[in-house]
């Protein structure tokens, strides 16, 4: 099974119908299947991006909607991944470009 990864903006986008590349989402949505992983970290940023008093109760949904899934899988953060990839993100070239 081929799993794609997450992230915020993904779920952002897939949560407001109003966003200009929800419609976008929603198709990759559909043509990819549901074998998602992302990490705490990015419910993390859900969870802020989603914090205001009239989306807060969907951020409890999609959470325990993720969890509940066997397709998703959500790697807990821990301070070995964290500096796991802060190196591998410094040992890259900065980005040019948008």
């Amino acid at each position: 099974m081929t799993h794609w990864f997450a992230d915020t903006f993904y779920f952002l986008d897939l949560l407001n119908p109003k966003d200009a590349r929800h419609a976008a989402a929603v198709q990759f949505s559909r043509a990819n299947g549901s074998s998602v992983v992302t990490t705490e970290w990015v419910l993390t940023e859900l969870a802020d991006g989603l914090a205001r008093r009239e989306t807060r109760a969907t951020f409890a949904l999609v959470y325990r909607g993720l969890t509940a899934d066997a397709a998703t899988e959500v790697v807990a953060s821990s301070a070995a991944l964290w500096n796991r990839g802060r190196s591998r993100y410094e040992a890259r070239p900065t980005r040019t470009g948008p």
